[in-house]
């Protein structure tokens, strides 16, 4: 089994280079106190060697057993850990892209990634807390990203990663074995996977659900794809063509809500209908792309539109809007605290 070293963060400024994604604009983690009012930069490194501010984020999480401690994921230069809110980060992995990742629920040194390293979709694991990492998927062809990753809550042991040619590739055994369950010949975005199923969201497609661990799927996006029923109050145009984050409360997870390139959409009974949400963008806007929900209430959503994050406490019948000042790049990830939901974190991507 192939090993991956961590690369030394004062190499970093060498690794993001390599990427060509390493700018002078403003990148990073972004955090907010105080509701979503206003966004400060919270990109230190933990030994004083420079910051992240440079990186472009892909996601940012919690560890499901301490939320002080938070991940953040980068295109151009691996995984970072914060043990304090997101005041000091530490790279624990270098050298592979990483579009996504996952915790183990009951173990916060284990920790899979996703990407792609060596011209070939990869995924990878660790056990050990980052110091040691093994690859336990390598895609076939060249060119093709890992773009997903997501473990069964019920079954750790379960794993489904999703392909940027469309494959859906699930393990029942940690990873040791692979089989196809899917192709849709359409980019997979992002799965989740909670203790109500698997959701797999394909970009042009829709999103497909399954509550047999990936046996079978139905697309719950059937009703918001038929003509006539996306919303001609969109100011984008009239027709779905890409489905790009899923949210699902942590309360109830028949309320749901998906940004598309026609903007933001919600259901309350877990796909079977779709409704509009009316947000304040204008025709110059990017179309909605982040989206996170608060635990303590399914009514407090953030919602990002290139540097702007939009907050409503109501559902979305009202907004507020927050400028970032993040020299016009993209709000690519979106987090709010389960405990103080007045905190919230935004990942960059520099465009």
């Amino acid at each position: 089994m192939k090993k991956f070293l961590i690369i030394a963060i004062a190499a970093l400024s060498l690794t993001a280079a390599s990427c060509n994604l390493f700018g002078a604009t403003t990148a990073g983690i972004l955090k907010t106190s105080n509701g979503g009012v206003d966004w400060q930069a919270s990109n230190i490194l933990k030994d004083g060697t420079g910051s992240i501010a440079g990186l472009s984020i892909s996601k940012i999480a919690f560890d499901p057993l301490a939320t002080e401690i938070l991940y953040a994921s980068s295109y151009n230069a691996g995984l970072y850990k914060s043990v304090d809110g997101a005041a000091n980060w530490e790279q624990i992995l270098g050298q592979i892209p990483i579009i996504d990742f996952v915790i183990h629920p009951y173990d916060s040194k284990t920790i899979y990634v996703s990407g792609a390293f060596e011209e070939r979709g990869r995924a990878l694991v660790t056990r050990d807390g980052g110091k040691s990492w093994n690859a336990i998927y390598t895609a076939a062809t060249n060119s093709t990203a890992v773009r997903s990753i997501a473990l069964n809550p019920n079954s750790p042991e379960q794993i489904a990663i999703g392909l940027s040619e469309g494959e859906l590739i699930l393990s029942n055994d940690g990873g040791a074995t692979w089989r196809l369950a899917q192709s849709y010949n359409d980019r997979i975005n992002k799965i989740i996977w909670n203790s109500d199923g698997m959701y797999v969201v394909v970009k042009a497609t829709g999103i497909f659900k399954s509550t047999d661990s990936g046996n079978s799927f139905q697309l719950i996006t059937a009703g918001l794809q038929s003509a006539g029923n996306t919303s001609t109050l969109s100011i984008f145009g009239s027709s779905i063509s890409s489905y790009n984050q899923l949210a699902i409360s942590p309360s109830n997870s028949g309320t749901m809500y998906v940004t598309t390139n026609l903007g933001l959409y919600r259901s309350f009974n877990g796909g079977l209908t779709w409704q509009f949400v009316t947000m304040p963008l204008s025709q110059s806007s990017l179309a909605p792309t982040a989206i996170a929900i608060a635990n303590s209430s399914d009514n407090v959503i953030y919602v990002s539109d290139g540097d702007i994050i939009y907050k409503t406490a109501d559902g979305g019948t009202a907004w507020s809007a927050a400028d970032t000042k993040s020299s016009g790049n993209l709000i690519n990830a979106l987090l709010v605290d389960p405990e103080v939901p007045q905190a919230a974190y935004a990942g960059v991507f520099a465009r």
